[in-house]
């Protein structure tokens, strides 16, 4: 799968720059929420969270073609606990 996506962005990267002016950004940014949250994102419910182990990113890359743009993005984690309000 992430080999075919690679293909696709290579071919796609290929076919734009024989065609004219292609730009493209990229750009990463941490996350890492103080004071941490709780783990979610599994089965099951929320748990407390006692030590941070590394920091959790956000990754972005932009393809910019004559002002039409596509935006790819990967983040590091998987959902946010929900909110209670009591």
């Amino acid at each position: 799968m992430k080999y075919c996506i690679l293909l696709a962005l290579i071919l796609f990267n290929i076919t734009v720059l024989c065609r004219g002016e292609f730009q493209v950004g990229a750009g990463k940014r941490v996350v890492t929420p103080d004071p941490l949250l709780p783990v979610s994102g599994g089965i099951g419910t929320s748990h407390p969270t006692t030590q941070k182990l590394g920091n959790l990113w956000v990754r972005a890359m932009v393809l910019d073609k004559d002002g039409s743009r596509m935006a790819i993005v990967g983040a590091d984690f998987l959902g946010f606990p929900k909110v209670r309000y009591f």
